[in-house]
């Protein structure tokens, strides 16, 4: 059983709507609910997955945003490290096919769970 993943395309359309930072994105949810307005109710029945992969540590500054990218940033427990890992968190639909990116997150290594 396969999830569709969304084309290069309409992610590229996604990133010029929506403004992504690390943590849960909300304007995402937003334009998930007028898709799902568009569905049957059984095709709402979904799952939420999470992975998280290596990534290339690389602090640089972003002028236009006046912040720094590359650091941990896991909430109130952000902190100026380099990140390491990134964790995404994603939820697919089980009838229907469908799949979206909620929210994700860069740690300096392997996400662990809070106490």
């Amino acid at each position: 059983m396969g999830f569709k993943v969304p084309c290069v395309s309409q992610i590229r359309r996604w990133m010029q709507l929506i403004e992504f930072k690390p943590g849960f994105n909300t304007d995402v949810m937003e334009l998930l609910k007028s898709y799902w307005e568009s569905l049957l109710i059984e095709d709402l029945n979904c799952i939420m997955t999470w992975d998280e992969m290596s990534i290339k540590q690389l602090i640089e500054y972003d002028k236009n945003a006046d912040k720094l990218e590359g650091i941990q940033e896991l909430g109130h427990l952000s902190k100026l490290s380099p990140a390491s890992e990134a964790l995404v968190v994603m939820i697919s639909g089980i009838r229907k096919s469908w799949s979206f990116p909620i929210a994700f997150y860069f740690s300096s290594g392997p996400t662990k769970p809070a106490d």
